[in-house]
Order: structure tokens, then C-alpha cells, then sequence
């Protein structure tokens, strides 16, 4: 199912919280199995990890502006997108590396 379809038909907040605990379990998961492995094998969790930390993190983003653009009239929603945008200024200092949407 297509990340846009599964937040038009479920509720943004269940959307949202459903992804933030399946991330942290799967940081849970990750933290317990990691010395488990040996050498190259280290890999497999940590790929595991990224590809449940990658859809998380398209989950968040596509229902947050999905939320964002139902509860807020047009031109605040511009604003806000812009004000978003400044921020991310500090990316390089802060090293968190994200674009804008």
C-alpha cells in the first residue's frame, strides 16, 4: 500500500504513533541483536534497522504535512512551510541532514 493511501485512510495521530513505536521497537530489537553477530554479519541488523528507520521516517513526514495542510488554512500553511525551510540552515551544523518536503 502506498505511503499517501495509508495516510488518507487512517487517522494521522494512530498513523504516527503506530510508526514512531514500530521505529523504537525496532531500535529495541536492534540494540538487543547487535552483538550477536560477528564481523560482516554486524550488516544484517543494521540494515534491518535502516530499512524500518527509512519507512518510519516517510511515514512521519508524509502524515505530518498531510495533518499539517488539513488543520491549517493555506496561507499559514505557507508560512509554516517557510519557516520550516529557514531551519533548515542548521542542517550542516547540526548534522541532521534533512531536506525540506
Amino acid at each position: 500500500m502506498p505511503i499517501g493511501n495509508l495516510v488518507d485512510t487512517y487517522p494521522h495521530k494512530a498513523v504516527l504513533t503506530g510508526s514512531l513505536l514500530a521505529r523504537i521497537t525496532a531500535l529495541f530489537l536492534f540494540a538487543i541483536s547487535i552483538n550477536f553477530f560477528i564481523g560482516n554479519n554486524k550488516l544484517i541488523p543494521i540494515v534491518l534497522f535502516l530499512i524500518v528507520d527509512a519507512i518510519s521516517t516517510n511515514l512521519n513526514d508524509t502524515c505530518y504535512s498531510a495533518a499539517i495542510h488539513e488543520l491549517v488554512n493555506r496561507h499559514t500553511a505557507a508560512e509554516l512551510t517557510d519557516t520550516k525551510r529557514h531551519f533548515f540552515i542548521f542542517d550542516p551544523i547540526t548534522g541532521t541532514g534533512r531536506r525540506p518536503v
